[in-house]
């Protein structure tokens, strides 16, 4: 039996925090990054993924058994 997932949390944040568009992507850009960072190595953990010569890749046992 899988686990639950944690509900997702999303969070408005004014664009006054900004001073323009490409700040305001930047900022998403390394918060975004770094959130996928953590669901790759989670999924890695959980045997969902796996690390065959360098490449993540869906773990291809987990696949025979579904």
């Amino acid at each position: 039996m899988s686990r639950p997932s944690s509900p997702i949390q999303v969070k408005e944040i004014s664009g006054d925090h900004y001073p323009d568009l490409v700040n305001a992507q930047a900022k998403a850009v390394q918060n975004i990054a770094s959130d996928f960072a953590v669901m790759i190595r989670r999924l890695l953990a959980d045997g969902l993924l796996v690390n065959h010569n360098g490449q993540i890749i869906p773990n291809p046992e987990r696949m025979q058994n579904a």
